[in-house]
């Protein structure tokens, strides 16, 4: 008998295409690999007895290697501490008749006691935040220099029978001027707290004498006249009765103002007036404007 064998056998093998993809970013790193591996292989055998073996295998190989991702956050977060500061000053410490001007409540910050007519006083208070946390009382010697009851107002010992005065404030000195019934005296009383110096008659700038008897001082009234420019601007005029002599300059010199009445009788010349100011050489006469100018 005669026996035929035949063998066949085919092998397959596909191997996936591999791709690696990487993605990096500011905080994420992505990393991916896929490998895929097929064999297949076939054997088959046959003879002419009928006799048919046929073998197949078929492996399939998957390797797949994990996808790996890694995110790193990382945050920064930074707190300056600010500088410490003191509370808001509240206390007195003993003081009176004012209250505290402060430039801030960080360290070496100071307040300063200013007197309720405005005077500023030699008193002041430190911010100690680093040290106490608080402020620094000033010393009694310091206190003594912000007693604003020195400066409040002249004592009857300046002031005449029937005088009385006003004041203004000029930095940290208070100068009053007397006012007498009839009118306005070239005499000034002057204070300073800062300096622990009570009211007293400053002689240098005062022209006339600490009294309201009925006197002509350098700037009276009834000297207009003689003191006008004798020129056509100024002649002629009635003093008493074209000017309002009665109300006072915020200009402590000036003794004597007198504006010019409108015709209307309603309101005053914007431009034309008279002034007499008190200086160290006396008497100063001012005209300014054109009295003949109506309004």
């Amino acid at each position: 008998m005669e026996n035929t064998f035949t063998t066949t056998t085919t092998t397959t093998t596909t191997e996936a295409t591999t791709t690696k993809t990487t993605t990096t970013s500011p905080t994420t790193t992505t990393t991916s690999t896929t490998t895929t591996t097929t064999t297949t292989e076939a054997t088959t055998t046959s003879t002419s007895k009928t006799t048919t073996t046929t073998q197949a295998t078929s492996t399939t190989t998957t390797t797949t290697e994990a996808t790996t991702t890694t995110t790193t956050t990382t945050t920064t977060t930074t707190t300056s501490s600010s500088s410490p500061t003191c509370p808001p000053l509240t206390s007195s410490f003993g003081l009176t008749n004012g209250s505290w001007s402060c430039d801030g409540n960080e360290e070496d910050d100071n307040c300063r006691w200013i007197c309720d007519y405005g005077i500023p006083t030699g008193a002041r208070s430190k911010c100690l935040a680093e040290k106490t946390g608080d402020w620094k009382a000033p010393s009694d010697k310091v206190k003594a220099k912000a007693d604003c009851s020195l400066c409040e107002e002249v004592g009857p010992d300046l002031t005449p029978t029937d005088g009385t005065w006003t004041c203004q404030n000029k930095k940290a000195k208070r100068i009053c001027q007397l006012n007498c019934p009839d009118r306005k005296r070239a005499v000034f009383a002057e204070c300073i707290v800062a300096k622990n110096q009570a009211f007293a008659i400053n002689t240098k700038i005062s022209q006339e004498e600490n009294t309201c008897e009925p006197v002509v001082g350098p700037c009276d009234v009834s000297l207009v006249t003689e003191n006008a420019p004798d020129n056509a601007k100024w002649n002629g005029i009635d003093f008493s009765a074209a000017f309002d002599f009665s109300q006072t300059s915020s200009d402590p010199k000036i003794v004597l103002w007198g504006r010019r009445k409108c015709n209307s009788g309603d309101g005053f010349h914007p431009k034309t007036q008279i002034m007499c100011k008190i200086t160290k050489k006396g008497a100063k006469w001012i005209f300014k404007g054109n009295a003949q100018k109506n309004c």
